[in-house]
């Protein structure tokens, strides 16, 4: 936690900003009693660190029909109870948009519903715990055909992306139907790519794809 003249001193504008706030943010409360009444009055109801806060992340949405999982830039914080987030520890490769592409298929929501806790009306708590287990296929560079399916992968969820953007400044109802089928275009192409990096057989497949709708 930087300490107050430290914050004063670097970030006047925020400062100024919570000194505005001091009354009702020395009124919190965490669990009936009030936590931030002392010199701490503008800290954040639980500490955390640095550490998470400075990488560029994925983000899971904590409560959901399926598995929903984004991305969140450099020094962004985030609320770890609800949404959990996931720090890749690596330098180039795999690539980020791997990840994102097998975390939103079919197949890696199916799984995380069946060992995610259920909650009322079809929704599940996509918690830490579970993430942690989720059996992410491992790419072999060495290997010609696995490099394929990464650079594949890589390329169609960066189109995803490009058609999410156009899809949020769409104005008409042609150009919003255009896009809209073409993510889910793109979103068929992934869910394959996905059966094939697992090795799924036509009927488990059909399992997967039987569990979505």
């Amino acid at each position: 936690m930087l300490i107050e003249s430290h914050l004063k001193a670097n970030f006047p504008n925020i400062y100024r900003y919570l000194l505005g706030k001091k009354n009702q943010l020395r009124k919190r409360m965490d669990s009936r009693k009030h936590y931030a009444s002392g010199a701490t009055w503008y800290r954040h109801l639980r500490s955390g660190s640095f550490r998470y806060i400075r990488p560029p992340k994925l983000i899971v949405k904590g409560i959901d029909t399926r598995a929903t999982v984004g991305t969140l830039g450099k020094n962004t914080a985030f609320n770890g109870a609800n949404s959990p987030a996931i720090i890749l520890e690596y330098s180039q490769i795999p690539r980020r948009e791997y990840f994102l592409g097998v975390l939103n298929s079919a197949l890696l929501s199916y799984y995380l519903r069946t060992v995610c806790p259920a909650k009322l009306g079809g929704y599940f708590r996509f918690n830490a715990n579970s993430i942690n287990e989720v059996p992410i296929r491992c790419v072999n560079f060495s290997d010609p055909a696995d490099k394929v399916r990464h650079d594949q992968m890589v390329q169609l969820v960066e189109q995803m992306l490009g058609t999410k953007r156009q899809l949020a400044v769409a104005k008409t109802d042609k150009d919003k139907g255009y896009y809209e089928v073409r993510c889910s275009d793109i979103d068929s192409q992934i869910d394959r790519l996905v059966y094939e990096l697992y090795g799924l057989t036509d009927e488990e497949i059909r399992i997967v794809e039987g569990a979505s709708k």
